[in-house]
């Protein structure tokens, strides 16, 4: 089904000089959205991008005119600018009642078209599945029909990303999807995936958990301890735990681990790889509170190494104190990293900051969009060598737009690592 089309002006700003710092482009505001059921949001970037041999497609969710969130997609041509219609991708099953959910979207891998998938959620009162779902869309972005990945008790982000193979992951499972668009059987990765990447044969995806360990008892009538403040007798509604935070990182058929930290935190990881080495990204920190945002490198021969290597993070910047599913998003031009997160402003809105990491380890830090807005959940991709875009959900004034801003970096090049 098609709507009426998006007003988007994207512009390109690219830099004059090899050695000056990153230039980052005004502000670029779609027409004014519907909003996003915030109730059953995933700790995943609010807009999705990826770039095939024609154009980057941006994909994103909004609520339709009966109030049920949908997935909607939109080409940006060379100049930046929306081309066509926006094109709202259909559900498996009919029903006003299901919430399309969290898009993800990958480039195909003929490099025309893309995969989109995404997560649809009934309503409390629905006997309906939570179910993980995914189309193909052609070069004019014209859906498949859709395909359900899987079924699952509990809502969990579904992912497609693509690289020396299509994959989809959701709910700690992965499947690969041939170029015919079917797919082949379920492979256990053991954890619900926040991120994957696919420039190896197989897999890599993080994620995180929330660990419960002692806990005490609400001081509250009917909520009563014995036998000290820890592991007493106490009802589970009346217990506080004291959480500890699980990060998860898994390279199928390869390697498999997970860190524990002494933090609590609804925040999860972000992985990204330039094809010779992979870049994890976390919010390291209890959230409530805030902290860094931490990243590490490793090769492909330092997997083994990971539990040591995050012990020793370069910090690419801070968090505000914040509650909620959230995690960074990163991009690669083959040059330098790009990362980049949402952290809480001194008056309680949200702000776009990120960092850029290049070959040599070297970090430029960045304010992307600082304004009296709230600005959450950004994504990034690189368009090419030196410019990337980060696009973010933008509400001031109770008004929802798809705002973005172009990067754009030196072109000189520098030694691999």
């Amino acid at each position: 089904m098609r709507t009426a089309a998006l007003a988007f002006s994207w512009f390109v700003f690219r830099s004059v000089t090899l050695f000056a710092q990153p230039f980052i482009g005004p502000e670029i505001l779609s027409q004014p959205l519907a909003s996003r059921n915030e109730a059953v949001s995933l700790a995943v970037p609010a807009i999705a991008m990826a770039k095939d041999r024609q154009s980057v497609a941006i994909a994103w969710a909004m609520r339709n005119a009966a109030g049920a969130e949908r997935i909607h997609v939109v080409r940006l041509d060379a100049t930046g600018q929306a081309r066509g219609e926006v094109v709202e991708a259909p559900l498996s099953l009919p029903g006003d009642d299901i919430d399309a959910i969290s898009p993800s979207i990958a480039v195909s891998e003929s490099g025309r078209g893309f995969t989109l998938a995404w997560t649809e959620v009934p309503s409390p009162s629905s006997f309906i599945s939570v179910r993980s779902v995914f189309c193909r869309l052609d070069v004019d972005l014209k859906p498949s029909s859709p395909n359900v990945l899987m079924t699952l008790p509990f809502v969990s982000p579904t992912i497609a990303r693509s690289g020396k193979a299509a994959w989809l992951t959701s709910g700690g499972f992965v499947r690969r999807l041939r170029a015919d668009g079917s797919l082949e059987g379920l492979l256990d990765v053991g954890v619900p995936a926040s991120d994957m990447v696919a420039t190896d044969p197989f897999p890599q995806v993080v994620s995180s958990n929330k660990i419960p360990g002692d806990f005490t008892c609400m001081p509250q009538q009917g909520c009563k301890v014995s036998g000290g403040p820890f592991n007493g007798f106490c009802f589970d509604p009346c217990r506080i735990y004291q959480y500890s935070y699980g990060l998860h990182y898994v390279a199928l058929y390869t390697f498999s681990t997970v860190k524990t930290f002494a933090f609590d935190s609804d925040a999860q990881p972000a992985v990204q790889s330039e094809g010779h080495d992979v870049l994890f990204a976390w919010f390291r920190g209890a959230q409530a509170s805030g902290g860094d945002v931490v990243a590490v490198a490793l090769d492909r021969s330092s997997f083994a190494n990971f539990e040591a290597a995050v012990e020793h993070p370069q910090v690419l910047g801070s968090f505000g104190p914040d509650s909620g599913p959230t995690r960074p998003d990163i991009a690669t031009d083959g040059e330098r990293y790009l990362v980049v997160w949402r952290t809480t402003s001194s008056t309680g809105d949200h702000d776009i900051i990120g960092s850029s990491i290049d070959r040599a380890g070297n970090i430029t830090h960045l304010s992307i969009a600082t304004s009296a807005a709230d600005e959450r959940d950004p994504s990034v991709i690189a368009i090419s060598n030196g410019t990337f875009l980060v696009a973010y959900d933008k509400v001031s004034g109770g008004e929802r737009r798809i705002a973005g801003r172009f990067v754009t970096f030196g072109s000189r090049r520098r030694a691999a690592r």
